[in-house]
C-alpha cells in the first residue's frame, strides 16, 4: 500500500485531524532525513508484516474449522448412525472458529498496529526540514491539517473544469520576509463511471509578487507526451515560444515590461526531466502559482518498498530554481 495522492483512501487518513503545526526551524534530528524516513517505513513495514500474519493464522484456522464442518455434515448425512455424535463435532469445530475470531480480535485491538498516521507525519516534517533549511527561509511550518481549496486552484485561471481538489503537506513561511505556500495537489476535472480524471498532480508553490499589469500569464513546459497542460488558453496567445517553452498572455501583452525577461528567463530554467514532468507558472498582479507535475516517485512514501529519494531531492533543486525566480518578482 503505498501513499499516493491518486487515492482518496490515504489522503482521508488527515482530513479529520485537527491542525497540528511543526516549526521546521526548531525541528532537530541527528539523522539525515533518508535514514529517518527509511527507519520509519521499516517499522511500518515490519508491523504490517506481523498484522499479515496473524489475520493469515487466523483466516486459516477458520478456513480449516468451516471445511471439517463440511465434511462431518456429508459423512453424518450419508452415515445415520453417526448424525449424533457428528453433531456435536460440527458444533465443537464452530465453536473453535468463534473462539478464534475472538482471541484475534482481542489481540490484534492490544498489539500495536501499524500507526501509518505517524508515519506520514513524521516523515514529511523530516523532508520538510531539509527543504527549508536555508537561511532565506523563516517561519516555516508544516501544517497537517491545512488544505487548498478548490476556489484558490480555480482562481488560477489554468484549468477550465474542476469538480475537485485534494491537498496534504501544506507548508507556510516567509523567503526573504515574503510568504509564500507549497503543497502537494491533486486538481481533478471529472468523475467518469466512478474513476476520477485529473486535470493535475504534483506540487504546487505560491507567491507573491510586485507586478502590475492586467490579466495573467502562463508559462508552460511540456515534456514528451505533455502531462497536465493548462487548457484555460481560449482568452490568451502565444507571445514567446523556444524549444518546449511557451508563454501565454493577452493579446498585445507586453511581457518584457510586464514581467521582465530576466524573470522569464530564470522561470525557463526549471527543466522538465526524470521525475518532473510539467511545468506551468501562471502570474497575475500580485502572484504567482507554480503548478509541478511529478510522477509517483515525488509525490508518494512508500510503505513495503525501499525509500528512494531521488524525487526528493530533484525537487529540492526544483524549489530553488522557481525561488530564484521569485527574487526577481519582488522589490527587496
Amino acid at each position: 500500500m503505498e501513499e499516493n495522492l491518486n487515492n482518496n483512501t490515504e489522503l482521508s487518513l488527515e482530513e479529520e485531524k485537527p491542525s497540528t503545526f511543526t516549526d521546521l526551524k526548531q525541528y532537530k534530528n541527528e539523522k539525515s532525513y533518508y535514514d529517518f524516513v527509511e527507519e520509519e517505513r521499516q517499522v511500518i513495514a515490519s508491523s504490517q508484516k506481523h498484522s499479515n500474519k496473524r489475520a493469515g493464522i487466523a483466516m486459516g484456522i477458520i478456513f480449516a474449522c468451516c471445511v471439517l464442518c463440511l465434511v462431518f455434515a456429508i459423512v453424518a448425512d450419508n452415515n445415520p448412525d453417526t448424525l449424533g455424535w457428528m453433531r456435536y463435532l460440527v458444533w465443537a469445530f464452530v465453536g473453535i472458529g468463534i473462539v478464534i475470531l475472538l482471541v484475534f480480535t482481542i489481540i490484534n485491538k492490544r498489539i500495536a498496529r501499524p500507526d501509518f498516521k505517524h508515519y506520514i507525519s513524521a516523515s514529511y516534517t523530516a523532508i520538510n526540514a531539509y527543504l527549508f533549511k536555508d537561511t532565506e527561509f523563516s517561519e516555516a511550518t508544516y501544517d497537517s491539517a491545512e488544505k487548498i481549496s478548490l476556489e484558490n486552484v480555480y482562481s488560477d485561471g489554468v484549468y477550465k473544469k474542476i469538480e475537485s481538489v485534494v491537498s496534504r503537506n501544506v507548508i507556510n513561511g516567509k523567503y526573504l520576509g515574503r510568504t509564500f505556500k507549497v503543497a502537494e495537489v491533486g486538481v481533478y476535472k471529472e468523475t467518469v463511471k466512478k474513476r476520477q480524471i485529473t486535470n493535475f498532480v504534483g506540487k504546487m508553490v505560491f507567491l507573491p509578487n510586485d507586478f502590475h499589469f492586467e490579466g495573467r500569464y502562463l508559462l508552460v513546459k511540456s515534456g514528451m507526451p505533455a502531462v497536465d497542460a493548462p487548457d484555460a488558453l481560449d482568452d490568451l496567445v502565444v507571445l514567446y515560444e523556444s524549444g518546449d517553452t511557451k508563454l501565454y498572455g493577452p493579446k498585445d501583452a507586453k511581457y518584457k515590461e510586464d514581467l521582465g525577461t530576466k524573470f522569464v528567463a530564470l522561470l525557463d530554467k526549471v527543466d522538465v526531466k526524470k521525475h518532473l514532468l510539467g511545468f506551468t507558472a501562471v502570474i497575475w498582479a500580485g502572484k504567482t502559482v507554480c503548478y509541478l507535475s511529478y510522477d509517483d516517485i515525488a509525490i508518494t512514501l512508500p510503505f513495503t518498498t525501499k525509500f528512494d529519494n531521488s524525487g526528493v531531492e530533484q525537487f529540492n533543486g526544483d524549489l530553488h530554481t522557481v525561488f530564484a525566480a521569485f527574487k526577481e518578482s519582488i522589490k527587496e
